[in-house]
């Protein structure tokens, strides 16, 4: 997932400190949470898309990192904002942390719905890191609810496109 955020072109408005950080996602995210965290009082004066795709980085370093989700407030409003306003990829990877913030939250059946949400928000995107991510934590959801019926079937798409030998 990170990989491929570091590989997305990133928009020239955004601060220099931001798309550092994007850079650095995947292989430090320790050092993107810095940057991020450089920019939090910059941001009340940037474009609300600006600002919602600073949170959601924020919130991808902090999972990258292991801090665990105690709250859904701020994914509900990155979620409201780019199902109005986003494209498809940064919806994409807001329906992906809304789920990890559910599944950290142990609210399996809401995590389940966001990364659900997450594949058909992504059915057209080439960030198959994402997808790989977003299957497994879907079909790993699925197994510890005991369902491991549904677990194989929601993994399958993920074996059958990105383990399969070309």
């Amino acid at each position: 997932l990170f990989a491929s955020l570091s590989c997305q072109r990133v928009e020239k408005n955004y601060p220099a400190a931001m798309q550092r950080a994007v850079s650095l996602l995947s292989t430090h995210p320790d050092s993107a949470l810095y940057y991020l965290s450089q920019l939090d009082s910059q941001m009340t004066d940037k474009p609300e898309e600006t600002r919602m795709y600073h949170r959601l980085l924020t919130l991808a370093a902090e999972d990258k990192l292991y801090v665990p989700h105690t709250s859904d407030s701020l994914i509900r409003e990155i979620v409201r904002y780019y199902e109005r306003y986003g494209d498809s990829d940064k919806l994409m990877m807001a329906y992906y942390y809304q789920g990890s913030v559910w599944r950290d939250m142990n609210d399996a059946p809401r995590a389940i719905a966001s990364y659900q949400r997450a594949l058909e928000a992504g059915r057209h995107t080439q960030w198959s890191d994402v997808l790989i991510s977003i299957y497994s934590q879907l079909g790993t959801l699925l197994a510890y609810q005991g369902v491991y019926g549904e677990s194989i079937q929601a993994t399958k798409p993920y074996l059958l496109d990105f383990c399969t030998p070309q």
